[in-house]
């Protein structure tokens, strides 16, 4: 099915039946904001502890986007968007700022729960698939769960990707990369500004690696592109990236990626964005993401 057709498929979310129940949110960190959309839709945002606190600092915290339609008790089920954020960026403010807001509004207009992990700079290591899955299981036994899709920018493109091939999650349905940093070989390689030097520093402390030999070594399980296609049969995946992004090359990540998994995947499609890394063209073009998502949960096979 092409992305012509997405456009034409209805919108496939939960909302609430209505009633006087309203759905206890536990483990909270402070006072929820409330939040509206552009298309004044009114919904809630809470920082939370996902695990009851036994797991210390962010590592065991999440924030959740929760349409106020959703937090009726007689809501049965939601759809769940888990979503990663880049190196630099904090899960507690990177969807509220300018170029990706549009975005998280348009997933709450729809009727999606977004939950991000404090990811930090764990670069989809061990620890944070088990961030992933803490979010989500703390999603389970709050709501019951329709189905979840990934989204993932920049770094949080790679964890995503990783949780695609490594099953992190049982139910996923589909990912939306953007921009996203697929080809980790790349970046310690072309060392050549403040940046990408910290990126690189941080990518080779997230598998304990002290240099390139060694992070091949540790990353091995886990860096998208060094995986067998098979790894990642029956997946659904929306790739965005724009060819005017130095940051990261789109070639040898977004395109070369796709064509590793085209033949094994359920769908892949390849998105075009224009201008750098993380414009809002990356960001940009919601129907087509909230198409692909809504037939993604819909999917059965």
């Amino acid at each position: 099915m092409g992305l012509s057709a997405l456009l034409a498929l209805s919108p496939v979310v939960t909302t609430a039946c209505g009633g006087p129940g309203v759905r206890d949110v536990p483990d909270q960190v402070g006072e929820p904001t409330v939040v509206t959309t552009r298309g004044k839709v009114a919904a809630q945002k809470y920082d939370v502890r996902t695990d009851a606190g036994v797991t210390p600092g962010l590592a065991g915290r999440a924030v959740l986007y929760v349409p106020d339609s959703l937090l009726s008790t007689d809501v049965r089920s939601v759809p769940v968007v888990m979503a990663a954020h880049g190196y630099g960026d904090d899960a507690a403010t990177w969807l509220d700022q300018g170029a990706a807001s549009p975005m998280r509004d348009a997933l709450l207009d729809a009727g999606y729960l977004i939950v991000s992990p404090y990811h930090e700079a764990s670069f989809g290591n061990a620890d944070g698939q088990s961030r992933i899955q803490r979010a989500r299981t703390y999603i389970g036994n709050v709501w019951g769960v329709s189905g979840t899709v990934l989204l993932g920018f920049s770094m949080g493109g790679g964890i995503s990707a990783v949780a695609l091939h490594q099953k992190t999650l049982s139910d996923v349905r589909g990912a939306f990369l953007t921009a996203p940093l697929l080809d980790w070989s790349e970046v310690y390689p072309t060392i050549h500004d403040d940046f990408t030097f910290r990126a690189s520093a941080a990518l080779f402390a997230a598998y304990d690696a002290s240099g390139p030999e060694e992070f091949r070594v540790n990353s091995a399980a886990y860096d998208p592109m060094r995986q067998p296609p098979s790894a990642y049969a029956g997946i659904r995946a929306l790739v965005r990236s724009s060819p005017e992004d130095t940051a990261i090359d789109q070639n040898t990540n977004a395109l070369r990626w796709i064509d590793l998994v085209r033949d094994q995947a359920a769908q892949v499609f390849d998105s075009q964005a224009t201008g750098e890394h993380g414009t809002e063209s990356h960001f940009g073009n919601t129907e087509e993401l909230i198409a692909f998502f809504d037939q993604a949960i819909a999917a059965t096979d």
